[in-house]
């Protein structure tokens, strides 16, 4: 017998059993992974400290834990100030075990609270140095990172205007971001499916195929390079998808919470992942109160090289409207005079809570169209409150006729444009 677990481990906690791992075999495993055990999510938004265990973990990541040797562990309490769980999962992070700022694949659920409070990793321990690839239950993920990484970049459609293209007051320049791509569970799922009905849709009436951008998850670059090409390929078939990276760049994170450090290898991680997409823009979150941190500290890293060239952010938890920034009127603010910050614009669905998130197609559509001309702005649109493409759809069919749908690249032309 290899190991004998009934023996070693028996009367363990959680706790008693990640520490016992930890302490006698993390250094023979290269980074993270949580896999919620079955603690039942209804009991837990009830009971968030102490929550019945009563279900089975799905165990879609295991191929992929073995495969890469993951450090796979869940901790309920491993995200609170103050518990043994997080003293814990502090020492772990700052062990120097792992790279940093150390990927967590999995997913973290342990508070169900203003969404899952702790799923981005960031603010689970005091060093603030870990990020999300969202995967849980995420099958195969072994035989789809059996090929070798992209290393060259991925050409992405001509943009909707070239470059030198003047800026004109009387349009409304306007993008639409589809979110959720950070998780591969949508990559494989539904947005494999969103995609496919979009190329059907373009197909039938080309007119009609209006431009739009989806974020992608940048771990495809390594872990699933097929399936990142699938994508590509399907765009070159409609001639108007765009991608850009999800939040927040590299990993699922609040990069703005993270030591000056793990912030530079983070910038570099993320430049990297455009450089390989053949993006400028990326979607942005940070936690709400931090805001003012990143863009003084965090975001203006970007300017230096100019890679990443566009942010589309949100403010966590959803439900908060972005105090910080002092937008004013402006959808947008220029940072170091190169990376655009544009205001955060989110659309969850059209019978969802709270309602500025959540309004109908006609009413997002005579939105859009009556801002003052010469705007130039996003939308960022996510299907966790019941939204769907063909919500977009409608949408755009009720557009002004102002209102120019561009790409990510020619948004941020034109908001450099117009100053």
């Amino acid at each position: 017998m290899v190991f004998d677990a009934l023996t070693i481990m028996d009367g363990f906690s959680s706790y008693d059993a990640t520490k016992y791992m930890f302490d006698n075999y993390a250094d023979q495993t290269t980074t993270l992974s949580k896999m919620n055990p079955g603690y039942n999510q209804d009991d837990a938004k009830k009971h968030p400290f102490n929550p019945l265990l009563d279900g089975t973990a799905n165990m879609g990541l295991t191929d992929f834990i073995v495969k890469e040797r993951l450090f796979n562990f869940y901790l309920v309490q491993g995200c609170i100030p103050g518990t043994d769980e997080y003293a814990l999962q502090s020492e772990m992070a700052s062990s120097g075990v792992w790279p940093t700022p150390i990927t967590v694949y999995g997913y973290d659920n342990s508070f169900p609270i203003a969404g899952d409070l702790f799923e981005a990793e960031t603010d689970c321990n005091r060093e603030h140095n870990m990020g999300q690839v969202a995967s849980s239950g995420v099958n195969n993920l072994a035989y789809f990172s059996r090929k070798p990484s992209i290393s060259t970049p991925q050409p992405q459609n001509p943009p909707t205007m070239a470059s030198d293209a003047a800026y004109d007051p009387s349009k409304t320049y306007f993008s639409i971001v589809i979110g959720d791509g950070d998780n591969l569970a949508f990559v494989k799922g539904s947005r494999r499916s969103w995609m496919l009905e979009r190329q059907s849709k373009c197909a039938a009436d080309p007119d009609a195929c209006f431009p739009l951008l989806w974020s992608l998850s940048p771990n495809l670059i390594d872990n699933a390079p097929q399936m990142m090409q699938w994508y590509y390929n399907v765009s070159y078939n409609t001639t108007h998808d765009y991608f850009v990276l999800p939040p927040s760049g590299h990993l699922y994170s609040y990069p703005g919470m993270m030591g000056a450090d793990d912030q530079a290898r983070y910038v570099t991680a993320t430049e990297r992942d455009c450089e390989i997409m053949s993006t400028s823009g990326s979607v942005h979150w940070e936690w709400f109160g931090t805001w003012s941190r990143a863009i003084a500290n965090f975001i203006p890293q970007y300017a230096v090289n100019s890679i990443v060239q566009g942010l589309f952010p949100v403010n966590v938890p959803y439900m908060l409207p972005m105090a910080e920034g002092g937008w004013g009127h402006d959808h947008y603010k220029i940072i170091d005079e190169s990376v655009v910050l544009f205001k955060p614009k989110e659309w969850r669905g059209t019978s969802c809570t709270p309602k500025w998130n959540c309004p109908t197609a006609q009413g997002l559509a005579d939105e859009i169209s009556g801002y003052e001309k010469g705007t130039v702005t996003h939308i960022y649109m996510t299907s966790d409150g019941g939204c769907s493409y063909d919500d977009v759809v409608e949408m755009v069919s009720l557009l002004d006729e102002h209102v120019e749908l561009v790409d990510q690249q020619t948004l941020i032309n034109m908001a450099l444009k117009r100053g």
